[in-house]
């Protein structure tokens, strides 16, 4: 290894490097100094510098040529680098100012987590990796723009970034990662390119400023918690493409009066839209064949609810405490009804299920005390054990004759009776 020094706004500093393993290159592997800003020459001893090394170490973090350098606020890098490598400048948090130079290729592992000074990312076209957690908790970052070329945005690039504003992410991305815009508070600028097939799980939650959303044609993953806890998201635009909903995709988007899911759609996930507090109208597509546990519990204001005659699964809980819901209708192809499908729901007056509904669970109308009205069918085989529990206002149930009921499937003020 070989020491290369230099001078910078009058104070002394230290580059370490080597050559690279075909002796071709340099490889800048460590600084040491008080300089605020450093360049990076292009060439050294006639050599293209085209790298800056990663950490070595064991542990989650290494120490990178530019660890923790607390004093640094500028870097200039070469137009001849080709990578930085994991940890390069993992908690340079004066780092204020970083110019990327068409050319570079590779980004590594939290090459940039914690430089919390910094303000800007603007990532060259010819970016093809950025590692995972590389610009995490960059708490002063307002606006980053990621290129095509990348393809794919890590899990938790971006994450704990609560200033960042702005992402705008180029045509050929077509993945977020998981967690990879986590926390960050202040983002309200969002541009998805049509290329996008993919979004992780938890990607955006948690942005607490995101008022819209459009996702793009082509997008068919999203996944668990994408948009949780959204608090601010008003508007979403569904894709054709996306066959399902992640489970607590939008949980606690508290501020979505409307949600219109388009056709295509087969799937919503466990909880995706869990205590919504605000959300009055769902459409439903002709194709949807799922919904799942909790899909819209404690939506307290969800009262216009048509279930398309194509679905064949209400889940657990799936409604539970929507206490603004007046009727529904259970679809045919819907054999089973799960436990407290519809438990708490106090405006619910009437329920009707279509010939082909063979069970109803225990719990599933439990606590419906405004309950005034069921049409039961011929198909209908078993009610358990406190399926319509202090629904009181339920003063008769005309069942079929085959149709088993337990002791305290109804309240003590249901007068059952047998179709002839």
């Amino acid at each position: 290894m070989t020491d290369k020094s230099s001078f910078e706004s009058d104070v002394k500093f230290s580059l370490k490097w080597e050559k690279a393993a075909n002796e071709d290159a340099i490889v800048v592997t460590g600084f040491t100094g008080m300089a605020e800003s450093v360049v990076i020459p292009e060439t050294i001893e006639g050599l293209p510098v085209t790298e800056i090394r990663e950490g070595s170490g064991v542990g989650l973090y290494q120490e990178g040529a530019f660890f923790g350098a607390a004093q640094l606020r500028e870097i200039v890098l070469p137009s001849t680098l080709k990578k930085i490598g994991s940890d390069a400048f993992l908690r340079c948090s004066q780092l204020a100012s970083v110019v990327f130079p068409e050319g570079l290729e590779e980004i590594g592992t939290h090459a940039f987590a914690g430089c919390r000074s910094l303000t800007t990312v603007v990532l060259p076209s010819t970016l093809r990796e950025l590692g995972e957690a590389a610009f995490s908790y960059c708490r002063a970052l307002k606006e980053v723009a990621i290129p095509g070329s990348a393809t794919v945005v890590p899990p938790c690039a971006f994450e704990g970034c609560e200033k960042l504003r702005s992402v705008v992410l180029g045509e050929g991305i077509r993945s977020i990662g998981s967690h990879a815009f986590w926390r960050c508070d202040s983002l309200s600028d969002l541009s998805l390119p049509t290329t996008l097939a993919e979004i992780g799980a938890e990607a955006f939650r948690e942005c607490g400023r995101l008022v819209e959303i459009a996702l793009p044609e082509g997008l068919a993953l999203l996944d668990e918690g994408a948009f949780g806890y959204c608090d601010s998201l008003e508007s979403i635009v569904f894709p054709t493409s996306l066959r399902k909903i992640g489970g607590g995709a939008f949980r606690y988007c508290v501020r979505l009066d409307r949600v219109e899911l388009v056709e295509g759609l087969e799937e919503i996930g466990d909880g995706a839209f869990g205590d919504c507090d605000y959300l009055k109208t769902v459409v439903f597509p002709a194709t949807l064949k799922k919904i799942g546990d909790g899909a819209f519990s404690h939506c307290e204001l969800l009262q216009d609810v048509a279930l398309p005659d194509s679905l064949e699964s209400i889940g657990k809980s799936a409604f539970i405490c929507c206490n603004a819901l007046k009727s529904i209708v259970i679809p045919s192809r819907v054999k089973n009804l799960e436990p407290r499908a519809f438990a708490g729901c106090h405006s619910l007056g009437e329920a009707s299920f279509k010939e082909g509904v063979e069970t109803i669970a225990g719990g599933t109308f439990a606590g419906c005390d405004a309950l005034a009205k069921a049409n039961f069918p011929d198909s209908l085989t078993a009610i358990g054990a406190g399926a319509f529990r202090d629904c009181y206002s339920l003063a008769t149930a005309l069942l079929a004759p085959q149709t088993e009921v337990q002791i305290d499937s109804f309240s003590g003020r249901t007068t059952i009776s047998r179709k002839a």
